[in-house]
């Protein structure tokens, strides 16, 4: 009769010894996770690239100059008396990049033209969807985020247009045809005019050359 019980006791024992060894492996495997997370923090997991020369800074500096002030010239001298537009602020990105890092995948045409075009035709999408009398802050979270998923899956990622999509969406400005002119011009017409200015700038610099690629 006195056996029984402590057979029970035994069993009991043991199943509290197995529980006690699964969360203290549960309890390590949180504590591993979250130090491995927050050692992402550190920055410490890539090497940097070099740093730019005197002579890379000067030549980015007037090449961005030379062609932010065409663009702006004919912006503003030519088209605003026709109600056109070919100059907005995500081109100024776009210069940094193709003078500034003309060797990025993000630089290169395919995803100057095909990423800021991409974003402009989402942009114009999805104003018209939601309107704008409806909530702001939706309709860019999803102009946004649904550019970047579609450069993605077409690698034309162009880190610019994402501002090129919020741009529309959070605009005043009425562009025709629904607003899908916006896509014509400014966004094709002056990606087509910057790419054209990069080819013709970046490889009159002799430690320079682009595109690394077309397509």
């Amino acid at each position: 009769m006195s056996a029984l019980p402590a057979k029970s006791v035994t069993k009991i024992v043991l199943g509290d010894q197995n529980d006690i060894t699964m969360n203290t492996k549960a309890s390590k495997s949180k504590c591993q996770w979250l130090r491995t997370y927050f050692s992402k923090w550190t920055g410490q997991h890539t090497a940097l690239p070099p740093s730019a020369t005197f002579f890379d800074c000067v030549a980015g500096f007037c090449s961005a100059f030379v062609s932010i002030t065409i663009l702006a010239v004919v912006h503003y001298r030519l088209l605003t008396r026709h109600d056109l537009v070919l100059f907005i602020a995500s081109f100024g990105a776009t210069a940094v990049l193709v003078y500034g890092l003309p060797l990025s995948p993000l630089a290169q045409p395919r995803s100057v033209i095909g990423g800021q075009v991409i974003s402009a035709i989402i942009g114009c999408a999805v104003r018209v969807l939601f309107g704008t009398n409806s909530e702001t802050f939706v309709a860019a979270a999803l102009a946004v985020s649904l550019t970047l998923f579609v450069m993605q899956m077409t690698s034309t990622v162009h880190a610019p247009a994402g501002a090129t999509a919020l741009i529309v969406v959070i605009s005043n400005t009425s562009f025709p045809w629904s607003g899908f002119q916006y896509v014509l011009m400014p966004v094709l017409s002056g990606s087509l005019i910057l790419v054209f200015l990069a080819v013709v700038i970046n490889n009159l610099i002799p430690t320079r050359h682009y595109p690394c690629h077309w397509w």
